[in-house]
């Protein structure tokens, strides 16, 4: 059987082997396939921008599933107090920042009508729940992280750059009185909100 050796072919045959749950080795493939270290590496790459695997030193691993959180931990969750505290920071004619997260999600759904507001966010079940509402809502793009289903890396980092809101609604992991706020992923911290007058946070 001839070996595939563009970089489509050698990609589908890889994402197939990391859908059977397959780690990947780049020395291994590059022996594999007869092409450079440097073409796997270009290859894994590839497919960790759509998703499909995650590159580590030396190779890639399968992505990590969607989180539960993500999924559906929301209808077993009792955001009612976190949820009613938060509404009344945010106003009518506001730029506010929301984070993903179960909490920011059901607070999302919580909001009235803002007509005069415009809600930024990362996560697209956000910005679908407030522009159910009828709320101006800017979705915030770049690569969806599969543990939290929120737009991370230097694409939204940049985009985030540009943003001034008058509140920041954080979803986070942890916190801590010594520590400061944690979140699941280290791509967030850089990318996780603009620069706000009021910043806020809620656990996820």
């Amino acid at each position: 059987m001839t070996r595939p050796n563009t970089p489509e072919a050698r990609q589908e045959a890889l994402r197939h082997r990391l859908d059977a749950g397959e780690a990947l080795s780049l020395s291994a493939l590059s022996r594999e396939f007869g092409v450079s270290p440097d073409s796997i590496r270009r290859d894994l790459k590839a497919l960790e921008s759509q998703g499909l695997a995650r590159c580590i030193r030396g190779g890639a691993l399968p992505p990590q599933p969607l989180a539960r959180a993500t999924l559906d931990r929301l209808p077993e969750m009792d955001h009612a107090a976190l949820t009613a505290a938060a509404l009344p920071l945010i106003a009518d004619g506001m730029v506010v920042f929301m984070d993903g997260g179960t909490t920011i999600a059901a607070l999302a759904a919580a909001l009235p009508r803002l007509p005069g507001a415009l809600i930024v966010t990362p996560a697209p079940a956000v910005a679908l729940a407030t522009l159910r509402r009828g709320t101006p809502t800017h979705l915030i793009g770049g690569r969806l992280s599969p543990s939290g289903a929120i737009a991370v890396g230097s694409d939204s980092t940049r985009a985030l750059s540009r943003i001034a809101a008058d509140l920041a609604l954080l979803g986070v992991c942890g916190i801590d009185p010594g520590f400061g706020l944690s979140v699941g992923t280290a791509t967030r911290p850089r990318s996780s909100a603009p620069c706000s007058t009021r910043p806020t946070a809620a656990p996820c």
